[in-house]
């Protein structure tokens, strides 16, 4: 029998393949199922981040533009109504100035005033007791009075009142139209309370103007008094008297006023619609605009573009996800399948033990283990006796089976940590037994032996042709010189002596 010298420098190569490939599978676990997950993790937070900019960025476009809306709108009723109080002053000081001047001299001045109010605006002069002094473009009933309306109280009760702008009504004169009235007092020169004059104007003024700007769906603008009445809104509510409408108890409008200047988003009362309202005061006016943007509209567009991208970006990362666990399993599989192979390129088929290569990797880290530990080594060399007749005479099905059963003995009988058997060539076996003592190592031979003899023995019960074995025994320890090879040469001598001493037996050897 000849011997591959191994050498304490020799990697462990079968090892390294194995220990390599479940560090393998591993790593494709943790990266494949980790990474991907951090991946889409990171796309999410980036679109999401991306959406989210957009969304705010859409809401500033609105906010913007309802904002300038607001003031557009602000700014032109301010404008109506100081013209209406220019007039209105004009008014009251010509009769306060003239007044024993002839009625119809007033009348062409009252006539040229009213020519530059707008349509469906009347120009009035009230008495002390709130009937019509005189008039332009109306028909008044005689004995009409008015004195029951806000625009005439007020004026009458506050000398300095100034302008006062009422409360919205329906008008008596023009069929229950929604009107509301700029009023003005009349002094007499002893200060007593002298009549009033006013501008009753038609709401569908506002109504017209508003019915031309594009809010959306259900977009709305309100113009309302600071004390909660509701002058004019856009679009109306059908079955719902919006004009004169009492706001004064609402948490949003006590927000509005509250606030003074600017945005929040709250479901409006008239409608139950969702908006962001944008709202200021007209100028120093008891007025304030409202305009209101339904918040579905202002994210529609949006909505659908994030509805697109997030399906995308869903879709991404199942595809992602998928694909990466098709990796995995094919990964996997490629490292279950090289750990297999290097299982395979270090064990026996026929025997299940080690094989040639494999003991040399086992027997020489295991040297280099107990010269550095300080502990002890056993060696096993086993051969099969009579092994080449019993081939020849019983076939090589016959002499195979005989091996398994010897491979079987020395699996059962090596089942400590660190424990090898191996099939070194052949006929021929070894066992390699790590921190073993010279006994142990007997003990483990004589039971290898003893069962090959119990089941092929001479007295074996229904004996079948078979084999017996011989074993030789090395013990070294870290005094030991030399390199591994003198220990394989030692339970080679020792076997050879139980060869030529009868074989079926075991003989042991110390290396020192």
């Amino acid at each position: 029998m000849t011997h591959q010298k191994t050498t304490v420098d020799e990697q462990d190569s079968s090892d390294a393949i194995r220990t390599s490939a479940i560090r393998s599978i591993i790593a494709i676990d943790r990266t494949l199922l980790f990474g991907p997950a951090l991946i889409c993790l990171l796309i999410i937070a980036v679109v999401a981040n991306l959406l989210l900019r957009e969304r705010n960025d859409t809401l500033r476009f609105y906010e913007q533009s309802a904002t300038n809306l607001r003031v557009t709108i602000s700014s032109d009723i301010a404008n109506f109504l100081n013209v209406g109080e220019v007039l209105l002053k004009d008014v009251v000081d010509d009769l306060t100035m003239n007044p024993r001047m002839v009625g119809h001299t007033h009348h062409e001045f009252l006539e040229r005033v009213s020519s530059y109010i707008p349509a469906q605006a009347y120009m009035r002069v009230l008495g002390t007791n709130g009937h019509v002094v005189d008039s332009v473009g109306e028909d008044i009933p005689t004995g009409m009075s008015f004195a029951d309306r806000d625009y005439f109280m007020a004026p009458q009760r506050d000398p300095d009142i100034g302008t006062f702008i009422s409360a919205p009504y329906l008008s008596r004169l023009h069929e229950g139209v929604p009107t509301f009235a700029l009023s003005r007092r009349i002094s007499n020169p002893d200060g007593s309370f002298g009549g009033v004059a006013l501008i009753a104007i038609e709401l569908t003024n506002f109504e017209k103007l508003f019915s031309e700007l594009s809010l959306g769906k259900d977009g709305a603008i309100t113009v309302v008094k600071t004390d909660g009445r509701v002058l004019v809104r856009q679009p109306t509510e059908p079955g719902i008297d919006v004009v004169g409408l009492d706001l004064s108890s609402s948490p949003n409008f006590k927000r509005l006023l509250e606030m003074g200047t600017g945005s929040f988003t709250a479901k409006t009362r008239v409608d139950g619609v969702r908006r962001t309202l944008f709202f200021g005061p007209v100028g120093n006016r008891p007025l304030v605009v409202s305009v209101g943007l339904a918040v579905d509209e202002i994210y529609a567009i949006w909505r659908a573009r994030a509805v697109v991208i997030a399906t995308i970006t869903v879709f991404i990362c199942v595809a992602l996800t998928a694909l990466s666990l098709t990796l995995r399993r094919e990964l996997r599989r490629r490292a279950i399948a090289e750990a297999h192979l290097a299982a395979l390129a270090t064990t026996d088929p026929l025997t299940g033990l080690a094989n040639r290569r494999r003991f040399d990797e086992v027997i020489a880290r295991e040297w280099r283990r107990t010269r550095r530990a300080g502990s002890s080594l056993a060696l096993l060399m086993i051969d099969a006796d009579h092994f080449k007749r019993l081939n020849d005479t019983y076939g090589h099905t016959h002499g195979d089976t005989v091996l398994r059963t010897l491979g079987d003995l020395i699996a059962n009988s090596t089942r400590r940590a660190g424990d090898c058997g191996a099939r070194y060539g052949g006929e021929e076996f070894a066992v390699v037994l790590p921190d073993a003592t010279l006994e142990e190592a007997v003990t483990t031979a004589e039971k290898i032996r003893v069962g090959m003899e119990n089941r092929f023995g001479e007295k074996a019960a229904g004996r079948v042709p078979g084999s017996t074995v011989s074993v030789g025994v090395a013990f070294a320890t870290p005094e030991t010189d030399g390199e591994v090879a003198r220990v394989i040469e030692a339970a080679d001598h020792a076997l050879y002596e139980a060869k030529n001493t009868g074989r079926n037996r075991v003989v042991s050897t110390v290396e020192i």
